[in-house]
């Protein structure tokens, strides 16, 4: 029983990696821990994964290829052949990642016998990535090819999205635009970003490129931040006909900085909302305006407030919709019904949960 709750433990950094990569990082070295006190061998190889990935999703790419050879180096040392190969797959991407695509591709042909289902279409669309970057580009088609028809069968989304991306950049590599725009033709667009004009009527370049994708991709739905100059004037592109403007909310009153008016259809809160950051030094800047001190940032998420970080949630919130199998107009039909009408921000949300 105690062994099988090491291997539990590791299994769950492992899931965590995509979304809690620094939680991640705690649960495997507890994990680590624990199965080395317990000489399990396979949680062990688990709990070295989950490190190295979650290091690369944290732009630690040499703490990621010690984990992950480490991964590989203690299942193949206890004959764990399918736990190896599937430490591998990780190895692979940690490698391409690193520009070492020649070592990725050898790691990839070590694996490929030994793995079956979604583990071996995960290697063959890295794979694939390989020799895209290798100049290799027939052969990278015929594996995605593979992968696609496994994603799908299985429904996986993520991985398929992941997929048509690579490989609608190859298409546009090999001149196949309309193959690549086919791929990566998108049902929901986010734009974090507004400018007040001045005007009532959209500014023609935006007017002109939202026109032209209405027109090239009538299903894909355009979300846009209304911006943060609490205005009535309009804000574009969110102000834009075509597209789905999102403010912020102080519950059903607008939030003190946000836009607002007739032409804002939804808000949510959008305060401290916790999201990525970039590495870096940067100015410091005071309410005036005026540049200070440098400040230095070396952490990985900060916490954010605007409309910036509202738009995304009513996007996701289509995406979600959309993955459900729903229309686009299905789609905003159900935001519509799962919101009531508030004063100046639009309608705001009285649920939008599974079922």
């Amino acid at each position: 029983m105690r062994r099988r709750r090491v291997g539990e433990e590791a299994d769950e950094a492992l899931r965590l990696v995509e979304v809690k990569p620094l939680a991640a990082r705690e649960l495997a070295l507890a994990a680590r821990a624990r199965a080395r006190a317990h000489d399990d061998r396979a949680a062990l190889s688990v709990a070295e994964e989950a490190l190295g990935l979650a290091a690369r999703k944290l732009h630690d790419i040499g703490v990621a290829l010690r984990h992950l050879h480490a991964a590989v180096r203690v299942a193949e040392r206890s004959h764990l052949e399918i736990r190896a190969a599937k430490a591998r797959v990780s190895l692979v991407a940690a490698l391409a990642y690193r520009g070492d695509n020649a070592a990725a591709l050898q790691q990839a042909e070590r694996a490929a016998a030994l793995l079956t289902g979604h583990d071996a279409a995960r290697l063959h669309m890295q794979r694939g990535l390989v020799l895209q970057r290798l100049g290799r580009l027939d052969q990278a088609r015929q594996s995605y090819r593979h992968a696609l028809a496994v994603f799908r069968r299985i429904g996986d989304v993520r991985w398929e999205a992941r997929l048509l991306n690579n490989r609608g950049i190859l298409y546009a590599y090999q001149g196949a635009f309309r193959l690549a725009e086919a791929d990566v033709a998108p049902q929901v667009v986010n734009l974090s970003l507004a400018c007040v004009a001045g005007e009532e009527l959209a500014p023609v370049a935006i007017d002109a490129a939202l026109d032209s994708l209405v027109e090239r991709h009538p299903d894909t739905v355009v979300v846009a931040a209304a911006g943060n100059d609490a205005t009535t004037a309009p804000a574009w592109p969110a102000a834009h006909k075509a597209v789905v403007a999102v403010g912020a909310s102080d519950k059903v009153r607008p939030a003190p900085y946000t836009n607002r008016g007739y032409w804002v259809d939804y808000a949510v809160p959008a305060d401290g909302v916790v999201s990525t950051y970039v590495h870096g030094e940067r100015p410091s800047v005071g309410a005036s305006d005026e540049r200070g001190a440098p400040v230095r940032f070396d952490g990985d998420y900060a916490a954010w407030t605007g409309t910036s970080f509202a738009a995304p949630q009513v996007a996701g919130a289509l995406a979600w919709l959309l993955s459900e199998g729903r229309s686009p107009r299905a789609a905003l039909g159900e935001l519509r019904r799962r919101s009531v009408r508030a004063s100046e921000t639009g309608r705001v949300f009285v649920g939008l949960g599974a079922g």
